[in-house]
């Protein structure tokens, strides 16, 4: 990998450990571009229209640096946009729809460098989608009750973590796992390579 310095736009502490397995030369600043969602769009357009945009708000202050960022998302089938849960009973109603759940889970991932070239502006970038499925085995309301009370849900998005206690009812994982724990490694790793061709 080579020494060019990289901002990763995020402030996600399991981020920030992952992409230390590709470099320890980056900085972290979060984006400050505002994120107000269109509720009449779905959230595969309102994510494509922050892709870009947010790694790019902090491209443009740091020139001559990548900028790395990732957004992770479910997607369930019944087509419910899961984010933290609100309170309790959010928590486990949606917990108890994993049950037989084949839950598709996209990063979408970017990176922009912004260079001053003379008298103009150069923006080169690369933007890809990592996808894996989680396939649920069947979670009972007596499951939910005992699951609640870990208090996972209270601090994770989509109200569990993989490696915890919801490992005992996923089946099996499609595809890349890191992708679940908010950024596709090997898929960073292959773009910075080709970004730096």
């Amino acid at each position: 990998m080579n020494k060019q310095k990289i901002i990763l736009a995020s402030q996600s502490p399991r981020r920030k450990i992952l992409l230390k397995n590709i470099t320890e030369n980056f900085e972290t600043i979060p984006s400050n571009f505002d994120e107000i969602w269109d509720e009449n769009k779905n959230l595969e357009k309102n994510i494509l229209f922050f892709w870009e945009w947010k790694a790019l708000d902090v491209a443009k202050k740091n020139p001559w640096k990548i900028v790395v960022w990732c957004d992770t998302f479910p997607i369930h089938s019944k087509n419910w946009n899961y984010f933290k849960p609100k309170d309790l009973e959010d928590a486990k109603k949606m917990l108890l729809s994993y049950s037989w759940e084949k839950l598709q889970v996209l990063s979408w991932l970017s990176l922009v460098k912004v260079d001053n070239i003379w008298w103009k502006i150069v923006v080169k970038k690369i933007s890809k989608i990592s996808e894996t499925f989680i396939y649920w085995w069947k979670i009972t309301e007596n499951d939910v009750e005992e699951w609640v009370k870990k208090d996972e849900w209270q601090w994770r998005s989509w109200g569990f973590s993989i490696e915890w206690f919801a490992s005992k009812f996923v089946e099996k994982i499609d595809w890349c796992f890191f992708n679940i724990v908010w950024l596709p490694v090997s898929l960073l790793k292959n773009m910075l390579e080709e970004f730096n061709d």
